[in-house]
């Protein structure tokens, strides 16, 4: 700043702060991604969360993602194994605490996504 003074964020006592890549979190994290017709993990290390995660489509794919509990989670919007759908630019913010629970697929190759969440 024009004072020689700069913009720190605060941190109470006891409390972390900061956005960190996936797999590299102390206390939250924002990344973004592509997936294809193979369901991948949203994260492959376990992390406890404290207040979920939000995933949101990219605005300018051109097929649905569908986000589910396992790796059997398929693109099949009729199929009893068919993820929560995401069309483009949408999101949904999921109450887990675990983001290796989650995983993604996409309708057609090279579909993107962004997550963001909160670790404790």
């Amino acid at each position: 700043m024009a004072d020689g003074t700069t913009n720190a964020p605060y941190t109470e006592p006891g409390y972390r702060t900061g956005v960190y890549e996936l797999s590299a979190f102390p206390t939250g994290y924002i990344t973004a991604k592509s997936v294809g017709a193979t369901a991948a993990q949203l994260d492959s290390t376990s992390s406890a969360l404290a207040q979920g995660v939000l995933i949101k489509a990219d605005k300018s794919n051109s097929s649905t993602l569908y986000v589910g509990y396992a790796d059997t989670v398929t693109a099949d919007a009729g199929a009893s194994t068919s993820g929560f759908p995401l069309s483009a630019g949408e999101g949904v913010i999921l109450p887990i605490n675990d983001p290796s629970s989650v995983w993604i697929i996409g309708g057609a190759a090279s579909q993107n996504y962004v997550a963001i969440g909160v670790v404790g």
